[in-house]
């Protein structure tokens, strides 16, 4: 009988493997709402708990949760939805000032690209703001889940992008976090071996 590993009670990682040490906070001045797929919620690498740790202000809601949905009530003048509709617009494209500062709330889907697709299908009212996506995404540091495209980020490296780009909010945080994550399990599957 295998007797079970003591956990972090703030990274939730095993003791041994805990990466706290390598999280440093970063206070943004958006809201940042994260739509997750129930598939994804329990995924052991998905990297939405990496964004609660480095922002705890982050909130996270379950896409099925429609009372949590309904509590939002975001201004659609201020609200941006990162997802490449076939409205949206590159965030690059923003323009300096007062565009920037408009944007207040900035929603995400933590999905794969097939549920994300049906959770924007099957939710009508994130088409009522403004759609945003990239134009020159950075190149994925997110090894350990590989993706089928080049373009396609982790949430962790959306947030991170899109943070940046609309108001200058450094990435290097919230990549020491991927890189610890990624150590973890490196150092996980080492201690399984």
């Amino acid at each position: 009988m295998q007797t079970k590993r003591p956990h972090c009670p703030e990274c939730h990682y095993p003791l041994i493997t805990c990466i706290c040490g390598q999280v440093q906070k970063v206070d943004t001045s958006k809201r940042i709402i994260i739509l997750q797929h129930k598939l994804e919620a329990g995924h052991a690498k998905n990297t939405v708990r990496l964004l609660q740790l480095i922002n705890p202000s982050i909130e996270v809601i379950k896409t099925k949760n429609a009372n949590q949905l309904d509590a939002l009530n975001l201004k659609v003048e201020n609200t941006a939805l990162v997802y490449p509709s076939t409205v949206s617009i590159g965030i690059e494209e923003l323009k300096q000032g007062q565009e920037l500062k408009e944007i207040e709330n900035l929603i995400f889907i933590d999905a794969s690209w097939r549920q994300a697709h049906g959770i924007w299908q099957a939710n009508k009212w994130l088409h009522q703001y403004k759609q945003l996506h990239f134009n020159v995404p950075p190149q994925s540091r997110y090894l350990i889940r590989m993706s089928k495209k080049d373009y396609q980020l982790s949430t962790l490296e959306a947030v991170a992008y899109s943070l940046n780009v609309l108001s200058a909010t450094p990435m290097a945080p919230f990549y020491n976090a991927l890189d610890a994550l990624q150590n973890h399990w490196t150092k996980f599957a080492g201690n399984q071996a």
